[in-house]
């Protein structure tokens, strides 16, 4: 049973294998990329273990002027 929809903004790797119990743990693999770092444990190879990913994002990707303006009316 999947309890997250299909859809590209629920591309959790392995989501089918992830149980409740798991999220009830905290052990699931789902890492809050806002808030936390993401660990170096982790199995997938992604450039940005052991890093916080929101500045690995903007590093690579920096903001549009649209994007800043919107985020200045916050």
């Amino acid at each position: 049973m999947t309890y997250v929809p299909e859809d590209q903004n629920y591309a959790i790797p392995f989501k089918n294998e992830i149980t409740i119990l798991q999220l009830l743990q905290h052990r699931a693999g789902v890492f809050d990329v806002a808030n936390d770092m993401i660990p170096d444990s982790i199995s997938a190879s992604v450039p940005y273990k052991n890093d916080w990913y929101m500045e690995y994002i903007k590093a690579t990707n920096p903001p549009t002027l649209s994007l800043l303006m919107r985020w200045l009316e916050l």
